[in-house]
């Protein structure tokens, strides 16, 4: 009898670079799985600031930068047997977009760290509960909601807009939810943003809780908005800590 040859494992996902006219077709792939697109002409602030994508070919040398990155194994093995498209745009902030889209600009430097970035993105959106768990378990973060006079003020992010906002449960018992809002909602910029920080009563103030400052040492807006660009900041650039020790040991 002959052998029955076996499947190679999948240790790693698949990147497809998409061309310009699939780029294109991508988005409205996205928009009909998040409704980002939507939600921000809906919203006159995020509608006025919102990033204008231009689909465009991928610029030469993308295929052997993307084969050249080294993923963490946690990372690896949260994406193995996806099979991820690469979609490039000429100008605008790199970001990913539901189910499985990273858009990334033309001219990216730092092309390793920042593609990495994006990657987490990819996890947070495949594994929420995963990620819901370690920000508990690490951060002591937890799914919360913010007040209702904020919706027009708040800028939305394509990474992280299907989830929900977390609140932070400090060492004092304090609860503090973070939000980033437009400096100016009456003629937003996309940069230019603060950060709130909604208490537990529904107030919210500009200042960063003194425990915050002494437990995460951050008061980037664009990085402490949400855990999961604290989350896609920190081990994009830093493999060690608490959070990859935890990911790394519960993986999915």
């Amino acid at each position: 009898m002959g052998q029955t040859a076996t499947k190679p494992t999948v240790t790693k996902p698949t990147f497809r670079i998409l061309n310009s006219a699939e780029a294109a077709q991508q988005l409205e792939v996205n928009n009909a799985y998040d409704n980002y697109d939507t939600a921000c002409r809906q919203c006159r602030a995020n509608r006025a600031a919102a990033q204008r994508i231009q689909p465009c070919a991928a610029p030469e040398g993308a295929r052997s930068a993307i084969d050249a990155v080294v993923l963490p194994a946690w990372l690896a093995d949260h994406l193995k047997g996806t099979e991820i498209k690469i979609a490039f745009f000429r100008e605008g902030l790199p970001h990913t977009r539901a189910p499985d889209t990273v858009w990334l600009p033309a001219a990216m430097p730092d092309f390793q760290t920042t593609f990495i970035h994006e990657l987490i993105h990819i996890s947070q959106r495949l594994w929420p509960n995963q990620w819901t768990a370690a920000y508990k378990a690490t951060w002591n973060m937890e799914p919360g909601s913010l007040p209702a006079a904020l919706k027009g003020r708040l800028r939305l992010n394509p990474d992280t807009f299907t989830s929900k906002p977390f609140t932070w449960i400090a060492p004092s018992g304090a609860r503090w939810t973070p939000a980033l809002v437009f400096a100016n909602p009456d003629a937003p910029r996309l940069k230019a943003v603060r950060l709130l920080f909604v208490n537990s009563g529904g107030g919210w103030q500009s200042a960063v809780p003194t425990e915050w400052m002494q437990t995460f040492r951050a008061d980037d807006p664009s990085i402490c908005e949400h855990p999961h660009e604290m989350a896609a900041y920190t081990l994009s650039v830093n493999s060690g800590g608490p959070l990859a020790t935890y990911l790394s040991t519960n993986s999915r």
